[in-house]
């Protein structure tokens, strides 16, 4: 009876070290939801419906370290943040970290820097600034944004209180955007370098839209985590796992994939 007793609670240690060893591996309880919408380079799906692009390569890279499974969730992005905020989302890829954000978003250690350019017609030719001010003495100018998009502190407090003669037209996707842009109905668009020159080729467009030189440094892009529904245990294995991305050379190695500009 004693030997049995003693077999018996060896059992249960070594089903209780696994057990804890499973849980020490993995803090995901569940699958994360990941809210998306169509952005490439950065996340989308191709034509066999996988989800691709430089943010969810990194993204899953980090999750197959964490050993987390993920759930994409197609959305627009302004539903996105709001469900991030409310908990029925739990992370979302390339988030730009802004004040008001914050208050209901954890963010990651950024994984890669961003820049937004201003985006005109080629047969246009009479766009020559060099600085926000020299713009606002151009108008009057309609200028062409994406609702839910941040394009960086300077600039979203400039739209904020845009000066006199400058429009700030505000589309509910850059698609509309661009398509507004070929047609006139607004003079510049504001964008993400890469994301815009994709959605420029996908809709055919290189011939008549192309952006401006000048590069406007706007911040990093972070992965950004929902602080309603993400423990701080899944959070800080993310931000693990990222560190030891960085210093692997796999980060640099997915970047090197997506971060060459189209001519």
């Amino acid at each position: 009876m004693v030997s049995r007793c003693k077999v018996s609670a060896t059992l249960c240690a070594l089903a209780l070290g696994v057990c804890s060893s499973l849980f020490a591996a993995s803090p995901c309880l569940r699958p994360l939801i990941v809210g998306w919408d169509t952005w490439p380079p950065y996340h989308f799906k191709d034509e066999k419906g996988r989800m691709q692009g430089l943010a969810v390569e990194v993204l899953q890279a980090l999750a197959k370290r964490v050993d987390c499974p993920l759930q994409f969730a197609q959305m627009p992005w302004k539903r996105t943040l709001n469900e991030l905020a409310q908990g029925k989302a739990d992370l979302a890829m390339e988030v730009l970290k802004t004040p008001e954000r914050e208050r209901t978003m954890l963010f990651s250690r950024a994984y890669r820097p961003s820049n937004v350019h201003f985006f005109v017609r080629k047969k246009d030719g009479r766009w020559s600034f060099n600085t926000l001010a020299e713009l606002s003495k151009l108008g009057p100018v309609a200028l062409g944004v994406s609702r839910g998009d941040s394009y960086g502190v300077a600039l979203d407090q400039w739209l904020k209180t845009p000066p006199a003669g400058v429009i700030v037209d505000v589309a509910p996707t850059m698609a509309i955007n661009l398509i507004k842009l070929q047609h006139g109905r607004v003079d510049l668009l504001l964008g993400d370098l890469l994301a815009t020159q994709a959605a420029i080729y996908d809709l055919k467009l290189a011939d008549e839209l192309a952006p401006l030189a000048q590069e406007w440094p706007t911040q990093e892009a972070y992965f950004a985590f929902s602080r309603v529904s993400v423990s701080q245990p899944v959070f800080q294995a993310f931000q693990q796992a990222l560190e030891d991305l960085i210093k692997d050379g796999t980060l640099k190695q997915i970047q090197q994939r997506y971060l060459v500009r189209r001519p």
